[in-house]
């Protein structure tokens, strides 16, 4: 049991949950950077490789149907799903400067609700709330690229079925 009052746990200052959130939030830009230049790089591999495979088509009796038309519907709804995951989204960075002069600096304090906002505890409160927001967005992006992945892998393998048979 605690004897002092110097013994006793401390609450964490908000500067160090400041920091802390600001450090979350430059790793979720720098993921949301990472994914999407990811994403860019596999979109053009997949538009060449459905450029060339198009142009080859034309040419008769070049893959059994079956194969070809397995292969090109997998690259097309791998390269849907990637064009749909790089879609510009929009992700939350609070507070933005309009809201804090807005919100934060020339609100009167009688008229704010919970008797909070213009602090530092509302301010964090928001970038949290940003921050979640962002990784929801972020997880369905994962979730749309990892579907993507598949396709490119299906149409991989009926590109080596074909060239096979």
């Amino acid at each position: 049991m605690l004897e002092t009052k110097d013994e006793m746990p401390k609450k964490p200052s908000l500067d160090i949950v400041k920091e802390e959130l600001l450090e979350l939030r430059r790793i979720q830009s720098s993921s949301i950077v990472s994914i999407d230049t990811k994403v860019s790089i596999l979109i053009s591999l997949i538009g060449a490789a459905l450029f060339i495979s198009i142009e080859r088509l034309n040419l008769k009796n070049f893959w059994p149907m079956g194969y070809s038309f397995v292969y090109l519907l997998s690259l097309l709804l791998a390269f849907f799903f990637l064009i749909v995951s790089y879609w510009v989204k929009g992700y939350r960075f609070d507070p933005s400067p309009k809201t804090l002069l807005n919100d934060y600096m020339f609100r009167n304090p009688d008229n704010w609700k919970d008797g909070k906002a213009g602090s530092k505890e509302q301010i964090i409160a928001d970038q949290v709330e940003a921050y979640n927001c962002n990784e929801k967005i972020l997880e369905e992006k994962c979730l749309k690229i990892k579907i993507a992945i598949v396709f490119l892998s299906l149409s991989i393998l009926f590109f080596i079925l074909q060239s096979t048979v």
